[in-house]
């Protein structure tokens, strides 16, 4: 087919017109009376296009003429032909779409082209085409158009594949159900491990994209442990095949990169808060070799530890460690705020030095947590050392922070005895109660304490008591209590 289409380009530079119409004559009986082998056939300019619409869509190959415009529908000459073409075309095209995502689930960035092809007179077939579309496809065109009418088409059908999917699990998640009972920095912990299933089920078909989106849902929703499960298997497999993760043309390696750049930091300070650093490093060595940790954002990791010796009291020297530790992140990062501030110990911040790392907690939540919450201890440590006063205001905003995370991973790393006595004393009456609330169920939290009632917890709202309960539980399970 290819070579048909590559002969046929050559005839354009006949000057003999009858010549060249003989020779396409030819060329489409070889293209009709030969078996089409459509996969991997390219056409890059309109005459190609005509010919080969003439050669088979007029030539009782309709379904092969289409499967190979479909997958050249990325190129915008293309584009412009079928844009170009009599609107019984262009529905007929949109009608063979519709068999051919459900028959062989094409992914994601193949149908971009429908953003842009979308017209008001195509309304019905558009709404076949979406209507055999998952859950997957819809989420990834929804945010790429602002065309109202198309967007209300992939919303309606994500609601039909919530409501079936909702049958389906005998009512037991619900994506689209704003409940907001477990919330994160990410969003409700719920309808992101819903949104996870689908995926995962998805993953059926296509393996590898469905499942590393999967993987960073469930990063999203605390699941620390699983993400980096997934893929540590992934990884592995892939080893097995002789395939490896090792250079960065590999189509998934950056994704993959960059899952882990944001989950293994998180991780490993949790699971050991005392050298998170090594054990990041050892971890991608023995699990993710040839994947590249951000060297910058690991020294936060170093800072992390330094900070928290100091703030128990165990680290006379702190000041001129983090300095060094400073240095070597400004030699990666020339620009970052925080080694910046640390590079000068023994000057006092102000209000605008702090207002500054307020936001850098802020901007660093979602894209890097672990640095984050290091901001955050840091600005206690500066407070305790008197080298920061946090006016009231400030402090609560901290506590919520730590809030935050708190509720995105429900473990007494983000939210301590320490903590409170520190901040207490600067909060807000009712933050203050929230936070000895939160001290002191996580002081008694386990699976047999939770399911009977806390009689010193008699004066506490009912409805806000639950809630805690139901975040230490997830902790539990979540293994971080």
């Amino acid at each position: 087919m290819q070579t048909v289409i590559n002969e046929f380009n050559k005839t354009l530079a006949h000057e003999d017109l009858f010549g060249s119409w003989k020779d396409e004559i030819r060329l489409r009986s070889e293209i009709r009376t030969a078996s089409v082998a459509w996969e991997g056939v390219q056409i890059d300019n309109a005459e190609a296009f005509g010919f080969i619409k003439r050669s088979l869509y007029y030539g009782n190959k309709p379904v092969e003429f289409f499967m190979i415009l479909f997958q050249n529908m990325h190129n915008q000459t293309i584009l412009n032909c079928v844009l170009e073409s009599t609107p019984a075309f262009k529905v007929n095209f949109l009608h063979s779409l519709t068999n051919y995502i459900l028959d062989q689930k094409p992914q994601s960035k193949d149908l971009l082209f429908l953003i842009n092809m979308y017209q008001e007179e195509l309304y019905s077939s558009f709404a076949e085409v979406i209507g055999a579309m998952d859950n997957e496809l819809c989420s990834y065109l929804l945010p790429r158009t602002t065309n109202k009418a198309l967007r209300k088409l992939i919303k309606s059908r994500q609601t039909q594949i919530a409501k079936q999917s909702q049958q389906v699990h005998y009512g037991l998640i619900d994506p689209l159900h704003p409940n907001n009972d477990y919330p994160t920095i990410y969003g409700d912990k719920i309808q992101i491990m819903a949104e996870a299933i689908t995926y995962f089920k998805a993953s059926r078909h296509e393996s590898i994209p469905a499942l590393l989106d999967g993987a960073e849902l469930l990063y999203r929703a605390g699941l620390l442990t699983d993400c980096l499960a997934i893929l540590t298997e992934m990884v592995k497999q892939k080893e097995d095949e002789n395939v490896p993760f090792l250079c960065s043309e590999e189509p998934y390696f950056q994704q993959i990169n960059q899952l882990l750049r944001k989950t293994l930091p998180i991780y490993t300070l949790l699971v050991n808060p005392a050298e998170p650093h090594w054990y990041a490093l050892e971890l991608y060595r023995s699990l993710y070799p040839g994947f590249n940790p951000d060297p910058a954002s690991l020294l936060y990791l170093d800072i992390y530890t330094i900070i928290v010796a100091n703030l128990q009291g165990y680290h006379q020297y702190a000041r001129y460690e983090l300095t060094q530790k400073a240095v070597k992140i400004l030699s990666y990062r020339p620009d970052d705020l925080v080694a910046r501030f640390l590079q000068n110990p023994g000057e006092k911040a102000n209000k605008e030095a702090a207002a500054e790392l307020e936001l850098a907690i802020t901007q660093r939540t979602t894209a890097l947590p672990h640095e984050s919450f290091v901001i955050m201890e840091l600005l206690r440590l500066w407070q305790q050392e008197k080298r920061l006063t946090l006016e009231q205001e400030v402090a609560v905003r901290l506590f919520k922070h730590y809030q935050h995370f708190f509720h995105w991973i429900p473990g007494s790393t983000f939210i301590n005895e320490q903590m409170l006595q520190q901040l207490g004393p600067l909060l807000n009456k009712s933050t203050r109660n929230t936070g000895k609330l939160i001290v002191s169920a996580i002081q008694e939290a386990s699976l047999d304490k939770l399911s009977t009632k806390n009689k010193s917890n008699q004066g506490i709202n009912v409805q806000e008591n639950n809630f805690l309960h139901k975040q230490l539980l997830m902790g539990q399970f979540m293994e971080v209590l």
